[in-house]
């Protein structure tokens, strides 16, 4: 019987072919790109295309041609990250979201317009998708420089659209949308109330330095802060800039002596919270008092229309993005033609998602935000900066949400806001605690080499 050699001088072990698998390498050169292309179609693109008094021009096809885009985008993009060299582990980062994800998606089978349901629903599981995987390739601290020089640019041109003839940043008293704000900014968008909301949200990102850069960079930085204080200012949006102080001093009582226990961040959220239903409870005298619409310009006539909507399916609601569809009509025909939603992101959540979706995303919420703090407590440098700067978006998305549905959904100042954070806070939190196990020498998952 012969045996075969398995070692000694000179042995050389038969080459096996090595298993053909398809990875791309989008860890390095994709990353910064995905996120511009997601930024792009989902906030600022739909704003300029329908918009036209900025744009100058309305073409419907143009219109059909980008809504085609966002879903090639919307199955392009996930299967990119299957295919590339991670493959689904930066998406198991994420799984308390996806509850909330499956429940809006579900949503489909008893909405009142399955297709305006369909068209928004698949932006939320694409936005936790793409979020945790750009944070599983690059990190946290990589992913909000990337957010800072995008935003700097935004802001940057939306002064420019404004300052400079004809002024097509600026609303009219000629304008077919929203004449009554003649003077106020708009930006690259559509509505005031749009540049303001996604100028609270900037503000945080560009204020923290997650790295040293260049003399160039630091310019460029500098004039995208000034920028962003301007839009606020000039938008006169009051949700956003309640918003943008409610992200600043939040950031103010993150930096300083934080506690090592969790509910060092539960005073924000109290105050916040109790701040904003006292202003909601009060608001005509204090709106009287400070010279405003005691209605809020008839948001106060708009949340008791949409209480009377939220009791007829109070458990499971009429289908996620049905508020034009089914408060438009009905808010057109008893209070006002510009009464086309709720004006109010937890009302609207309740609408469409009722009861049940209601709780789903208040206990995703508050798990991701403890979950946040905690790794916060534990991380350094960069990295604590990170979760700083989007603990406090998320805690700010809250506070504008009671007078705009935008910062709950993935569209507006929601993508870069609420929904940018989130992912990135689950994601991050999920790799410092692998992060922690590997250290002590437990089992754990693979960790990106971003990590801590």
């Amino acid at each position: 019987m012969s045996v075969e050699p398995t070692a000694g001088p000179g042995f050389q072990a038969p080459m096996r072919p090595a298993p053909v698998r398809l990875a791309l390498d989008l860890e390095r050169l994709g990353a910064p790109a995905l996120l511009l292309i997601y930024v792009l179609f989902l906030p600022i693109g739909p704003a300029l295309i329908s918009n036209p008094d900025v744009t100058g021009y309305q073409n419907p096809l143009v219109d059909v041609v980008w809504g085609m885009g966002r879903h090639i985008m919307a199955a392009l993009i996930p299967l990119l990250i299957l295919l590339s060299r991670t493959g689904a582990r930066p998406i198991a980062l994420t799984l308390p979201l996806w509850p909330y994800c499956l429940y809006v998606l579900s949503s489909i089978l008893w909405s009142a317009s399955p297709k305006d349901t369909w068209h928004q629903a698949i932006d939320v599981p694409l936005a936790v998708m793409l979020i945790s995987t750009l944070v599983y390739w690059r990190g946290a601290p990589a992913f909000v420089r990337t957010s800072q020089i995008l935003s700097a640019g935004v802001m940057i041109c939306s002064v420019i659209v404004a300052v400079l003839p004809p002024h097509i940043g600026v609303h009219h008293a000629s304008d077919a949308f929203e004449p009554v704000h003649a003077g106020r900014w708009r930006g690259l968008f559509i509505h005031k109330n749009v540049l303001g909301g996604l100028a609270a949200v900037f503000l945080p990102v560009q204020l923290r330095s997650v790295r040293s850069e260049t003399r160039q960079m630091q310019v460029f930085f500098w004039i995208g802060r000034l920028s962003t204080v301007l839009c606020l200012v000039m938008a006169r949006s009051a949700s956003g800039l309640s918003s943008a102080a409610v992200c600043l001093l939040t950031m103010t009582m993150l930096s300083f002596k934080p506690t090592s226990k969790p509910v060092f961040l539960i005073p924000t959220v109290l105050i916040a919270g109790l701040l904003s239903q006292g202003l909601a409870i009060s608001v005509g005298s204090i709106a009287e008092l400070l010279g405003r619409d005691p209605t809020l310009t008839g948001r106060t006539q708009i949340w008791a229309l949409a209480w009377t909507i939220i009791r007829q399916k109070p458990l499971i609601g009429h289908g996620y993005a049905t508020d034009t569809a089914v408060f438009g009509a009905v808010g057109g025909e008893r209070l006002f033609a510009s009464a086309s939603h709720t004006h109010s992101g937890y009302l609207e959540i309740l609408l469409e998602t009722g009861a049940i979706g209601f709780l789903i995303f208040a206990c995703t919420l508050g798990y991701v935000l403890f979950q946040a703090y905690r790794t916060m407590l534990r991380s350094e440098g960069p990295l604590r900066e990170a979760f700083i700067i989007y603990i406090s978006v998320a805690i700010g998305a809250c506070l504008r949400a009671y007078g705009e549905p935008a910062p709950f959904h993935v569209l507006e100042d929601g993508v870069v806001g609420l929904w940018t954070a989130l992912p990135l806070l689950q994601a991050q939190s999920s790799m410092s605690a692998a992060a922690g196990r590997l250290r002590k020498g437990l089992p754990q998952m693979r960790i990106s080499g971003a990590s801590p």
